[in-house]
This record gives C-alpha cells, sequence and structure tokens, in this order.
C-alpha cells in the first residue's frame, strides 16, 4: 500500500513539475533579460553582463528550459563576470530570440559587437570600424 502511495506521489510530482515547466517565458526589457514564471521574473540578468549567446550545450549551465523536448532550441547565455555559470534556455524562436537579444545587447552597450565585412570577394576580411 505505501508503495502504491509513493508511486502515486512521485508520477503526480513529474506531472506538475511537466506543468508548471510550461509557464516559463523569456522577455527582454529595456535593461534586463527576464525569466518569468506566472508573469513573476524568476530570474534576471542585465545585458551588460551578457557577453556572447552559443547554440552549444554545456552540462554546468543553470536550465531553465519550458520543454521536455528541446529538439534544437537550446540557447547559452554567458555572461561576463566568469565566476556565474552560464544560464540555458529555451525560447520557440532561438535564432529570432537570439538576433533580439544581440540587438537589444547592442543598444545598451554600443560597439561591443564587431562584425566582419568582407566588401570585396577576392579581398581579404576586414574588421569594421563602427
Amino acid at each position: 500500500m505505501s508503495l502504491l502511495v509513493t508511486g502515486l506521489g512521485v508520477v503526480s510530482f513529474v506531472v506538475i513539475a511537466i506543468f508548471l515547466a510550461a509557464f516559463l517565458r523569456y522577455c527582454i526589457t529595456a535593461s534586463h533579460r527576464e525569466i518569468r514564471w506566472l508573469f513573476v521574473p524568476s530570474r534576471r540578468i542585465r545585458l551588460r553582463e551578457i557577453r556572447f549567446v552559443s547554440t552549444k550545450p554545456v552540462w554546468y549551465a543553470e536550465k531553465w528550459y519550458n520543454t521536455f523536448r528541446l529538439r534544437g532550441r537550446r540557447l547559452i547565455i554567458y555572461r561576463r563576470n566568469g565566476q556565474f555559470r552560464p544560464i540555458a534556455i529555451s525560447p520557440a524562436a532561438p535564432f529570432v530570440f537570439k538576433a533580439e537579444l544581440d540587438a537589444a545587447v547592442e543598444r545598451v552597450f554600443p560597439r561591443r559587437l564587431r562584425m566582419v565585412v568582407n566588401t570585396q570577394p577576392e579581398a581579404k576580411l576586414e574588421v569594421a570600424s563602427l
């Protein structure tokens, strides 16, 4: 009997965790990138702290996924301060979210991103001065 009650408790906990994970939302504000759960900010990162965003998974990242089937939806956000772990998120459109995040970081911290421009196909690649 106690094994049945324990099994039902574990199954109900997993079902509730799956249900609640679906309510995680990722938001970019004027100065922060927020992870919200039921409209309450639960994790906030200043845009100035973001060093770069990658799609390569790392095992030691903080995982803030809103799905259990990632299927290429994973983005890893690295911060300038190296003592903090990177944050892994799973937006529905990861490359669109990455472009919006890069644009927001560029608005807050201009000239942080350097662009490589090839003006002539035969010429060498040059770093553009912004």
